[in-house]
């Protein structure tokens, strides 16, 4: 058991002096400001004290003890927890790898690769190599698989691998002979014109549809065929999109509360273990490490609430009509840009707005086809 500091008003000195020797409560020790008396004594006497004090004017100054190195526990558990999973996280780190990471643009060489490096022990959830064996693993590696791995690299990053590779490029003969054109692959009217390589058969403002070829790649003189190239340029157009979309007239947003608790999770042989339990429902991931067989997870459980948000009609049909401009860029491709966007029908059912919006985009019309 501890000790507690106790505080009372020095106006308050003769009532609490009879309580304390008429219940034979030991003092330890003893302290007097210019408006308070302190008095040291052990817990137990504190609960005798508290018991006969029915004016209620003894206050706790502070625990002493074991008691109050619990206190201290438990407010700084946030800032422990934090700081012995970060030891934790450091020490796995020096002898064990959680995942192996393989960089190449070969996904048949990638797994090539990964298999081959399993069978050296370099895998998912295992020991930490020495250096001289990762050198010697990379050494095999790179002999057995000369022709196709020009360079090749194992670098450790924290608790995990990185396996970099490059391909050893094999010279291929380019195909002089190879046919192509540029051909729309969708329907609309052309506004800008850039031709590289071909015979131009379209011009700016023209409507073009899906499948019309604006570049050909055959070199046509005197009706004759002089020779074929494969067809390059770049021809953007307006295109027209026609969007359905629907926004609520409310909406229910959820807010994060400042109360939270931190905790943490140890995963082993595919089973989790908490270090306490959760104080709140809604919990999120801070450091995530390793995999269900053998990981490490500090969360952070918080309380929510919810806010209602009402929107006015102009307000619903705007985020309408900016949600219909973001599902049509999804669809167009990545240098595409929109020119307009006109209402073609509105309508207010069951709490949410209905839009039908007609979308213009410039974009990119043509793609190139073998033939």
């Amino acid at each position: 058991m501890g000790n507690i500091l106790i505080k009372c008003h020095k106006k308050n000195e003769s009532y609490i002096l009879k309580k304390i020797i008429k219940n034979d409560i030991n003092i330890i020790n003893s302290k007097y400001t210019k408006e308070y008396i302190y008095y040291l004594i052990s817990e137990n006497d504190y609960e005798k004290l508290l018991k006969i004090d029915y004016k209620k004017i003894i206050d706790i100054e502070k625990h002493i003890g074991i008691k109050e190195i619990k206190n201290a526990f438990v407010r700084n558990m946030e800032k422990i927890l934090i700081s012995l999973g970060i030891v934790i996280l450091v020490f796995l780190s020096k002898l064990y790898i959680f995942k192996v990471n393989v960089y190449v643009n070969d996904l048949n060489l990638k797994k090539i690769i990964t298999y081959t490096l399993m069978d050296e022990g370099i895998k998912d959830n295992s020991l930490v190599k020495s250096f001289n064996d990762i050198n010697k693993i990379k050494n095999r590696i790179l002999k057995k698989y000369n022709d196709e791995i020009e360079w090749l690299e194992i670098s450790k990053n924290g608790y995990e691998y990185d396996v970099r590779i490059i391909k050893r490029e094999k010279s291929v003969k380019k195909n002089e002979s190879e046919k192509c054109n540029y051909v729309a692959s969708k329907s609309g009217t052309i506004k800008t014109i850039m031709a590289r390589k071909g015979v131009l058969l379209v011009q700016e403002n023209n409507f073009v549809n899906k499948g019309d070829i604006l570049i050909s790649g055959d070199i046509v003189y005197n009706e004759e065929l002089k020779t074929t190239v494969c067809a390059q340029g770049l021809i953007t157009g307006e295109v027209w999109y026609k969007v359905n979309v629907s926004y609520p007239l409310k909406k229910i947003k959820y807010y994060k509360k400042k109360t939270s608790f931190y905790n943490m999770n140890f995963n082993f042989l595919n089973r989790k273990y908490k270090l306490f339990k959760d104080r709140y429902d809604n919990s999120r991931k801070i450091i995530s490490i390793g995999s269900n067989n053998i990981g490490l997870v500090i969360t952070n459980s918080f309380k929510k609430y919810k806010k209602v948000i009402n929107y006015s009609e102009e307000e619903a049909l705007k985020k309408s009509i900016d949600l219909a401009k973001k599902k049509v860029l999804l669809k167009a491709n990545k240098n595409s840009h929109i020119l307009s966007e006109n209402i073609l029908k509105k309508d207010i059912k069951n709490g949410k707005i209905n839009v039908e919006v007609l979308i213009t985009v410039e974009e990119e019309l043509g793609v190139v086809e073998n033939y």
